[in-house]
Protein backbone atom coordinates (compact mmCIF):
# COMPACT_ATOMS: atom_id res chain seq x y z
CA UNK A 1 0.00 0.00 0.00
CA UNK A 2 1.30 3.12 -0.79
CA UNK A 3 0.94 6.51 0.81
CA UNK A 4 -0.34 10.04 -0.88
CA UNK A 5 2.73 11.95 -2.33
CA UNK A 6 3.35 15.10 -0.15
CA UNK A 7 1.51 18.60 -1.89
CA UNK A 8 2.76 21.73 -1.47
CA UNK A 9 0.50 22.31 0.95
CA UNK A 10 -1.46 20.31 3.26
CA UNK A 11 -4.92 19.96 0.93
CA UNK A 12 -4.35 16.86 -0.30
CA UNK A 13 -4.74 16.01 -4.00
CA UNK A 14 -7.36 15.37 -6.50
CA UNK A 15 -5.72 11.82 -7.77
CA UNK A 16 -6.92 8.85 -6.91
CA UNK A 17 -5.90 7.99 -3.39
CA UNK A 18 -4.82 4.61 -1.25
CA UNK A 19 -6.15 2.56 1.47
CA UNK A 20 -6.38 3.30 4.77
CA UNK A 21 -3.83 0.47 6.58
CA UNK A 22 -5.03 -2.54 7.98
CA UNK A 23 -5.70 -3.43 12.21
CA UNK A 24 -4.72 -6.97 12.27
CA UNK A 25 -4.65 -7.05 15.96
CA UNK A 26 -8.43 -7.24 15.95
CA UNK A 27 -10.96 -10.05 15.10
CA UNK A 28 -13.88 -8.59 13.22
CA UNK A 29 -17.32 -9.72 15.28
CA UNK A 30 -20.90 -8.78 14.85
CA UNK A 31 -22.18 -7.79 18.15
CA UNK A 32 -25.95 -7.39 19.61
CA UNK A 33 -28.43 -4.84 20.04
CA UNK A 34 -27.54 -5.17 23.91
CA UNK A 35 -23.67 -4.95 23.28
CA UNK A 36 -23.27 -2.59 20.56
CA UNK A 37 -20.48 0.40 21.24
CA UNK A 38 -22.55 3.98 21.55
CA UNK A 39 -21.29 7.28 21.41
CA UNK A 40 -22.79 10.66 22.67
CA UNK A 41 -22.03 13.50 19.90
CA UNK A 42 -22.77 17.09 21.47
CA UNK A 43 -21.90 20.34 19.22
CA UNK A 44 -20.13 22.98 21.22
CA UNK A 45 -21.81 26.25 19.50
CA UNK A 46 -20.75 28.41 21.74
CA UNK A 47 -17.20 27.64 21.74
CA UNK A 48 -14.84 29.20 19.37
CA UNK A 49 -13.55 27.70 17.72
CA UNK A 50 -16.89 25.79 18.05
CA UNK A 51 -16.07 21.96 18.22
CA UNK A 52 -17.50 18.26 18.87
CA UNK A 53 -17.36 16.58 22.05
CA UNK A 54 -17.84 12.42 21.31
CA UNK A 55 -18.29 11.16 24.74
CA UNK A 56 -18.68 6.70 24.56
CA UNK A 57 -21.74 6.46 26.65
CA UNK A 58 -21.62 3.48 29.47
CA UNK A 59 -17.72 3.82 29.19
CA UNK A 60 -14.87 6.11 30.19
CA UNK A 61 -13.74 7.16 25.96
CA UNK A 62 -13.64 10.68 24.67
CA UNK A 63 -12.45 11.90 21.30
CA UNK A 64 -12.23 15.75 20.37
CA UNK A 65 -12.90 17.41 16.81
CA UNK A 66 -12.37 20.51 15.77
CA UNK A 67 -14.45 22.10 13.17
CA UNK A 68 -12.73 24.51 10.62
CA UNK A 69 -15.10 26.39 8.24
CA UNK A 70 -12.60 29.56 7.37
CA UNK A 71 -9.55 28.48 7.11
CA UNK A 72 -9.00 26.93 3.77
CA UNK A 73 -5.94 25.27 4.09
CA UNK A 74 -6.88 23.55 7.51
CA UNK A 75 -8.71 20.49 7.27
CA UNK A 76 -12.58 20.94 8.09
CA UNK A 77 -12.70 18.28 10.79
CA UNK A 78 -9.49 17.45 13.15
CA UNK A 79 -9.75 14.41 15.27
CA UNK A 80 -8.83 14.03 18.44
CA UNK A 81 -7.76 11.63 21.22
CA UNK A 82 -8.66 12.41 24.87
CA UNK A 83 -10.75 15.67 25.49
CA UNK A 84 -9.22 18.90 23.82
CA UNK A 85 -7.23 19.97 21.54
CA UNK A 86 -4.12 18.95 22.95
CA UNK A 87 -4.92 15.04 22.19
CA UNK A 88 -2.77 13.43 19.72
CA UNK A 89 -4.59 14.01 15.73
CA UNK A 90 -5.45 10.61 14.88
CA UNK A 91 -7.97 11.51 11.64
CA UNK A 92 -8.34 14.96 9.47
CA UNK A 93 -11.12 15.48 6.63
CA UNK A 94 -11.43 18.07 3.87
CA UNK A 95 -14.68 19.13 2.65
CA UNK A 96 -14.45 20.13 -0.63
CA UNK A 97 -17.51 22.53 -1.63
CA UNK A 98 -16.92 22.70 -5.27
CA UNK A 99 -17.24 18.58 -6.25
CA UNK A 100 -19.20 17.72 -3.20
CA UNK A 101 -16.46 14.89 -2.71
CA UNK A 102 -14.62 14.43 0.87
CA UNK A 103 -11.18 13.25 1.40
CA UNK A 104 -10.26 11.95 4.43
CA UNK A 105 -6.73 11.45 5.99
CA UNK A 106 -5.34 9.07 9.12
CA UNK A 107 -2.90 10.60 10.60
CA UNK A 108 -1.80 14.24 11.60
CA UNK A 109 -0.83 15.83 8.22
CA UNK A 110 1.48 18.54 10.90
CA UNK A 111 3.61 16.17 12.07
CA UNK A 112 4.43 14.28 8.58
CA UNK A 113 1.77 14.54 5.75
CA UNK A 114 3.99 12.20 3.42
CA UNK A 115 2.63 9.06 6.38
CA UNK A 116 -0.94 10.30 5.77
CA UNK A 117 -3.35 7.55 4.24
CA UNK A 118 -6.09 9.18 2.34
CA UNK A 119 -9.45 8.12 1.36
CA UNK A 120 -11.84 10.11 -1.23
CA UNK A 121 -15.42 9.47 -0.31
CA UNK A 122 -17.21 9.96 -3.22
CA UNK A 123 -20.53 11.54 -3.15
CA UNK A 124 -23.19 9.37 -5.39
CA UNK A 125 -26.17 11.73 -6.07
CA UNK A 126 -27.08 15.70 -6.54
CA UNK A 127 -29.00 14.99 -3.22
CA UNK A 128 -26.06 14.27 -1.40
CA UNK A 129 -27.67 11.50 0.44
CA UNK A 130 -25.07 8.34 0.35
CA UNK A 131 -21.14 8.52 0.08
CA UNK A 132 -18.90 5.85 -0.61
CA UNK A 133 -15.14 4.65 -0.54
CA UNK A 134 -12.78 1.88 -1.05
CA UNK A 135 -10.43 0.97 2.12
CA UNK A 136 -9.14 -1.96 3.83
CA UNK A 137 -9.85 -1.24 7.46
CA UNK A 138 -9.14 -4.35 9.78
CA UNK A 139 -8.21 -8.06 9.15
CA UNK A 140 -8.07 -10.51 12.50
CA UNK A 141 -7.20 -14.39 12.04
CA UNK A 142 -10.25 -15.19 10.14
CA UNK A 143 -9.14 -12.21 7.54
CA UNK A 144 -12.80 -10.66 7.56
CA UNK A 145 -12.46 -7.10 5.82
CA UNK A 146 -8.69 -7.76 5.06
CA UNK A 147 -9.09 -7.14 1.65
CA UNK A 148 -10.03 -3.80 0.15
CA UNK A 149 -14.03 -3.20 0.84
CA UNK A 150 -16.55 -0.65 -0.82
CA UNK A 151 -18.33 1.01 2.37
CA UNK A 152 -20.76 3.79 1.97
CA UNK A 153 -22.44 6.49 4.79
CA UNK A 154 -26.01 6.35 3.04
CA UNK A 155 -29.05 8.39 4.22
CA UNK A 156 -31.64 6.13 5.87
CA UNK A 157 -35.33 6.35 7.30
CA UNK A 158 -35.96 2.85 7.96
CA UNK A 159 -32.90 2.22 10.24
CA UNK A 160 -32.50 3.83 13.80
CA UNK A 161 -30.98 3.09 17.07
CA UNK A 162 -33.15 1.48 19.29
CA UNK A 163 -34.84 3.35 22.40
CA UNK A 164 -33.33 6.51 20.78
CA UNK A 165 -35.99 8.72 18.46
CA UNK A 166 -35.73 10.30 15.47
CA UNK A 167 -35.81 13.58 14.63
CA UNK A 168 -37.77 15.25 11.93
CA UNK A 169 -34.69 16.06 9.89
CA UNK A 170 -34.39 13.55 8.52
CA UNK A 171 -31.15 14.39 6.41
CA UNK A 172 -28.66 13.45 9.62
CA UNK A 173 -29.83 9.93 9.75
CA UNK A 174 -27.64 7.48 8.14
CA UNK A 175 -26.49 3.56 8.49
CA UNK A 176 -22.57 2.25 7.29
CA UNK A 177 -22.79 -0.25 4.64
CA UNK A 178 -20.61 -2.97 3.76
CA UNK A 179 -21.54 -3.31 0.14
CA UNK A 180 -20.34 -7.34 -0.23
CA UNK A 181 -22.52 -8.12 2.05
CA UNK A 182 -25.34 -5.80 2.76
CA UNK A 183 -24.32 -5.51 6.52
CA UNK A 184 -25.01 -2.38 8.07
CA UNK A 185 -21.64 -1.92 10.48
CA UNK A 186 -22.97 1.30 11.96
CA UNK A 187 -26.06 3.45 12.86
CA UNK A 188 -26.17 7.33 13.36
CA UNK A 189 -29.70 8.62 14.63
CA UNK A 190 -29.62 12.76 14.72
CA UNK A 191 -30.74 14.43 17.86
CA UNK A 192 -33.69 16.85 18.72
CA UNK A 193 -32.23 19.40 21.16
CA UNK A 194 -30.08 21.52 20.16
CA UNK A 195 -26.25 21.02 20.41
CA UNK A 196 -26.97 17.84 20.92
CA UNK A 197 -26.15 15.88 17.16
CA UNK A 198 -27.14 12.48 17.90
CA UNK A 199 -25.95 9.30 18.64
CA UNK A 200 -23.25 6.84 16.97
CA UNK A 201 -23.90 2.87 16.93
CA UNK A 202 -21.11 0.88 16.18
CA UNK A 203 -22.31 -2.76 15.58
CA UNK A 204 -19.35 -4.80 14.86
CA UNK A 205 -16.11 -4.54 16.68
CA UNK A 206 -13.36 -4.21 14.57
CA UNK A 207 -10.91 -2.02 16.87
CA UNK A 208 -10.01 1.35 17.61
CA UNK A 209 -8.84 1.85 13.54
CA UNK A 210 -12.28 1.35 12.37
CA UNK A 211 -14.13 2.76 14.96
CA UNK A 212 -11.82 6.71 14.16
CA UNK A 213 -12.95 5.67 10.83
CA UNK A 214 -16.40 5.38 11.44
CA UNK A 215 -16.65 8.28 13.45
CA UNK A 216 -14.73 11.05 11.06
CA UNK A 217 -16.46 9.58 7.46
CA UNK A 218 -19.87 9.84 9.50
CA UNK A 219 -19.50 13.67 10.98
CA UNK A 220 -17.88 14.87 7.83
CA UNK A 221 -21.37 14.00 6.19
CA UNK A 222 -23.21 15.54 9.14
CA UNK A 223 -20.89 18.32 8.99
CA UNK A 224 -21.98 18.75 5.52
CA UNK A 225 -25.78 18.52 6.06
CA UNK A 226 -25.16 21.13 8.50
CA UNK A 227 -23.49 23.51 6.76
CA UNK A 228 -26.43 23.61 3.71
Amino acid sequence: MSSASSPSSPIPPESPLSSHPADTSTTASTGTASNYKHLQITRKIWAFPSYYDIKEIDGNGSLFMEINAIRRKKPSLTLHTGSSVDGPVVAVAYIMMINGHFKVGFGDPATNIDAIEWEEMRRQNLSRSEYRWETVFAAGPQKKYGERRALSWKRTRSVAIEGVEKPPRLRRNYKLLDHETGEVLAVFTGGRKMGCCGTLELRVDLGETFEQMAIITCMTMYERARRD
